[in-house]
């Protein structure tokens, strides 16, 4: 199949479990692994796994704690 081919198939089912009512993120989750498994040959759990990790590891995450719990506190006072 070739790669235009793939990358309308992975419109179609990315289309399909967004009207199924899937999460945004979940259903983006599942076409990043579907393509990684179509276009690469890298193993796509591990792939996942470590982009998951690096990105959720970043410094600039580390304030958002801080902002919810400000607005809690703005929120109850």
């Amino acid at each position: 199949m070739s790669d235009p081919a793939i990358a309308a198939t992975l419109l179609g089912l990315l289309l399909a479990l967004l009207a199924l009512g899937t999460w945004v993120a979940i259903a983006l989750m599942a076409m990043a692994f579907v393509a990684i498994l179509a276009f690469s040959g890298a193993p796509a759990g591990l792939v996942l796994a470590s982009t998951l990790w690096g990105h959720a590891h970043s410094w600039s995450l580390a304030a958002l704690p801080m902002f919810i719990l400000m607005g809690e506190i703005l929120l109850r006072s």
